[in-house]
């Protein structure tokens, strides 16, 4: 994984077509971000910890929407509902960001 923050897109960024590009910015600040993963679960396990808030949880290797997940009382957790889909990791980027 590559990781920059800065106001412009590092040299890297989108260099090789065989990894995975995200960013979350915001004109020319020095908060942008910049994010290069080899692959999705490269990029799930990056963001697995940040992603316990109100929007997103983490199961079984991915993340997904809350509202996708159903809670079980009885494992005290939530499980997915077959079918759903992971969330999509732009989404999750901004849900991290600064912005």
């Amino acid at each position: 994984m590559k990781y920059e923050r800065q106001p412009n897109k590092p040299d890297w960024y989108r260099s090789d077509d065989t990894k995975l590009y995200r960013a979350a910015t915001s004109g020319s600040s020095p908060f942008n971000e910049w994010y290069e993963f080899d692959d999705r679960a490269e990029a799930v396990e990056h963001f697995a910890d940040q992603t316990e808030t109100d929007q997103f949880c983490w199961i079984g290797g991915e993340i997904f929407h809350l509202e996708d997940l159903e809670y079980d009382e009885v494992i005290e957790g939530f499980v997915r509902i077959k079918g759903v889909k992971p969330a999509d990791l732009d989404e999750v980027v901004q849900s991290v960001s600064r912005f």
